[in-house]
Formats: structure tokens, C-alpha cells, sequence
């Protein structure tokens, strides 16, 4: 549950991100500013979800009470098979939930290693041409290439294929993406589409961190360019060729109108730098806003009115006094019990019980834990603390004061043993950290 919930988190703070670029920042000509913020986006996007913020911590418990006839509490890994209806719909999920993160990791795994064959495809290009240094830039002549394009601190391209003119546009354009180091913004973007590649706001991103790229490099090529008008007929005459390796800069890309109009558009006026300013405490907001959600730590599995085991003697008085029966006094409590995530990375777990007493005037009074097998005592206050959280039963002048136990079980998946033979209210299921 951990890592679904990380991937949710990540998605929409990427998304917020993207979404204030698109309506505030994508039309400036402040490309640089640009730049960094989509790479921050990037790696904001990974790592604000990993702090540790409490409404950050992806929760990954699961309450499920035992609504069986007959009071048989199976240990966590006998449930799925044990509890109907919408119970039996929560629990399967949680019981496919490893098989569909290895099958995510697959999925990552694959794509990163396509990444890197394309990689491996770029430097073997190096024993096709004759190279030359400029400086500390290197330009390989490759007869034949579809395309000139650029790749960490090399420049590959045909001499043969472009007059003189275009040629050296095409050479300014690429020795600027060198220079300023675009290959490492493409190489993280991929390794970030690979990683999430279920979030579709990682390639929307990706593709805006291409076209800023291009118009950054564009920008430096502009200035060196005798006419503006001749760069972009160069530019045309080479929209013709693609090269598809997502990993490298070629003139010829795509995005060709978005380039041409952002060469013919006047730069952004000072003034406009203060969108930055707006924007910084408006994302701030934002995640604020998704900090402040509380992350569903919490599910639970309900079967009809059979909440707790008939058996039990305390089954009489949850029935009669407390609001909505014994259906409302299993949601309390399993809406809200959680496994603290100290005794989850110590590796508690067990059985533990708590007992209070029901005033005649619906009170709760002397609550206090008289079984904990855990070892570990955040568990026991954790069941003392959906005590506290009863909303209170219905007075009853004519009742005398009676007393109520609650037992729950905290399972940790890969930790605890199966015992079918445990019986209590409760069963809180986790995974082990």
C-alpha cells in the first residue's frame, strides 16, 4: 500500500506542477527560469512524498473486523477466503497489491534498460565518422546520419548533407545544447518517465522539458546567426528528418511552429519575472493543501449487520446503547484504528485487549488495557485510543454500569505467524516496513 500511495502522491504533485507551467510560465522567454523549474518539478515530484511530514507517510494498514458467525477469526492470510461482499473486495485488492508492484517493477525495469541500450546505440556510433575537437566540444562527421543531433559533449552530423549556411546553423544549434548541458536534463527525464511511467504527467513534462530545451539553444544560435529569417528557413528545410532516439538533441526536431513562433515573439519584460514570485507560494499552497490531506491509512471490510461475533457477551449492549448498533460501532473503530508505524518497524505483533466500562448515562469511564502480547505499548494505546474516540452510548437510567472488552489482533504481514486459532474483535493488518 506504501508504494501505491508514494506513486498517488508523486502524480499529483507533479501534476500541480505542470498545471501552474502550463497557465503561467510556458509563454515567457525566460527559458532558463523554465528550465530549473521543470527539473524541479521533477525531483520535488519524487521527493516530497519520501519527507518526513506525518501526512506525507503513505499509509499502508488495513482494519478488518470479523463478522463471521460462529466467532472463527482467521489470521490475516486466511481472510480473503473467509470475508463476503465489499470485505471480501478490499481484502482481495490487498492481497493482488504485491504481485501488481512487482509487475510495476517489471514494467520500470524494462524501460529503463531500453533506456540504456539507446545509449549504448549513441556511443557505438563513434567508430562509424572521423572526429574533431573544438575546444572542449567534439564534433563526430558521420556520413549517411539521417540527422545531426548532439549527445552529452559531441555534435554528430553529416557534412555532406547541408550547404554551407544550414550547416552552420545546425552546428550552432547543437554546440548550444552541449554547452549547456541539455543531455543531463533528458537523460533524468527519461530515467523519471521510467521510474513513473504510470504518471501521464511525467511525459507531458518531459515534453515540455524538450521544447524549453529547444528554445534555449535556439536562443544561442539566434544570436550567432547573421539573419533570423535564414535560421528558420534552415530549420524548415530540415523538418523533414526525424531522428526518434528520445535521448538526444537534433536540429530537426519537432515542435517546429512552437520554436518559430517563440523566435518571432518579444522577450518577456522584466515585470514578468514576478510570476516566479506568484508561482513559488501558490505551489507552496498546493502541496500544503495535499500534506494536509490525511492519507488513507485506514480500510476496512463490513459484511451486513454481523459486525461483531455473536457470541461475545459484551454483543447485548453494543447492540442496544451505542448509535447504529454493532454496524456503527465497527465502523468507529475500524475507520480509524492504524497500525503505528513504530511497532511496524520494530516488528511488533500479537494480540491485545482493553476494557471500559458503560456508565448508565452512556459515559465511558476506566479504560485501560488488560492484555498486550506485543511487547510494544503504542499498540495497546492505539486500541485505548479508539476508545477515547466512541462517540458514547445511549443513557439508560434503569442500567447498571457494565463492562466492555475489545480485543484486536496487529498483523504483520511477512512477520507473524498464521494462528487460525486466535479469536478477537478485530484483526489490523499491515506491512512490515
Amino acid at each position: 500500500m506504501y508504494v501505491a500511495m508514494y506513486l498517488i502522491q508523486s502524480a499529483v504533485i507533479l501534476a500541480l506542477f505542470f498545471l501552474v507551467y502550463q497557465a503561467g510560465l510556458r509563454r515567457t522567454t525566460f527559458y532558463r527560469h523554465n528550465r530549473y523549474f521543470l527539473l524541479g518539478a521533477l525531483i520535488l515530484s519524487a521527493v516530497l512524498p519520501l519527507l518526513p511530514v506525518p501526512s506525507m507517510q503513505a499509509g499502508n494498514t488495513v482494519a478488518i473486523f470479523n463478522y463471521l458467525e460462529g466467532g472463527n477469526n482467521a489470521g490475516a492470510p486466511a481472510l480473503p477466503g473467509q470475508v463476503h461482499g465489499t470485505g471480501a473486495s478490499t481484502v482481495l485488492f490487498l492481497a493482488w497489491l504485491p504481485l501488481a508492484i512487482v509487475v510495476y517493477c517489471l514494467v520500470a525495469l524494462f524501460l529503463l534498460v531500453r533506456q540504456l541500450v539507446q545509449v549504448r546505440r549513441i556511443f557505438s556510433l563513434a567508430g562509424l565518422g572521423t572526429a574533431f575537437f573544438r575546444g572542449r566540444y567534439r564534433y563526430l562527421q558521420i556520413k549517411g546520419l539521417p540527422a545531426p543531433f548532439s549527445f552529452g559533449r559531441t555534435v554528430y552530423y553529416d557534412p555532406e548533407a547541408h550547404d554551407e549556411a544550414t550547416l552552420q546553423h545546425i552546428l550552432d544549434h547543437e554546440t548550444a545544447h552541449v554547452a549547456q548541458g541539455h543531455t543531463f536534463d533528458l537523460l533524468f527525464a527519461a530515467f523519471y518517465c521510467s521510474i513513473f511511467w504510470i504518471n501521464p504527467f511525467s511525459y507531458l513534462t518531459r515534453r515540455a522539458m524538450q521544447l524549453n530545451l529547444e528554445f534555449l539553444a535556439d536562443e544561442a544560435a539566434l544570436s550567432l546567426a547573421g539573419s533570423p529569417t535564414a535560421y528558420q528557413y534552415s530549420l524548415l528545410k530540415q523538418a523533414a528528418t526525424r531522428n526518434q532516439a528520445s535521448l538526444i538533441h537534433h536540429f530537426s526536431q519537432s515542435f517546429i511552429k512552437n520554436r518559430i513562433v517563440m523566435m518571432n515573439q518579444k522577450p518577456s519584460v522584466t515585470a514578468q519575472r514576478l510570476r516566479y514570485a506568484l508561482v513559488l507560494p501558490a505551489l507552496a499552497l498546493g502541496i500544503g493543501l495535499i500534506s494536509a490531506t490525511k492519507a488513507p491509512e485506514t480500510r476496512y471490510a463490513e459484511n451486513s449487520l454481523k459486525s461483531l461475533n455473536d457470541h461475545r457477551k459484551d454483543s447485548s449492549i453494543i447492540e442496544r446503547r451505542f448509535p447504529e448498533g454493532k454496524s456503527g460501532y465497527a465502523r468507529q473503530i475500524s475507520r480509524n484504528c492504524l497500525y503505528p508505524a513504530n511497532a511496524r518497524n520494530e516488528n511488533k505483533w500479537g494480540v491485545v485487549e482493553v476494557e471500559y466500562t458503560v456508565q448508565p448515562d452512556g459515559s465511558i469511564t476506566d479504560a485501560k488495557t488488560v492484555k498486550n502480547e506485543t511487547g510494544a505499548e503504542s499498540l495497546g494505546n492505539e486500541l485505548l485510543r479508539q476508545v477515547k474516540l466512541l462517540p458514547g452510548f445511549k443513557a439508560d437510567n434503569n442500567a447498571k454500569a457494565e463492562t466492555v472488552k475489545l480485543s484486536a489482533l496487529f498483523f504483520l504481514d511477512g512477520v507473524s505467524k498464521k494462528d487460525n486459532s486466535i479469536k478477537t474483535d478485530v484483526t489490523i493488518v499491515a506491512y512490515a516496513n
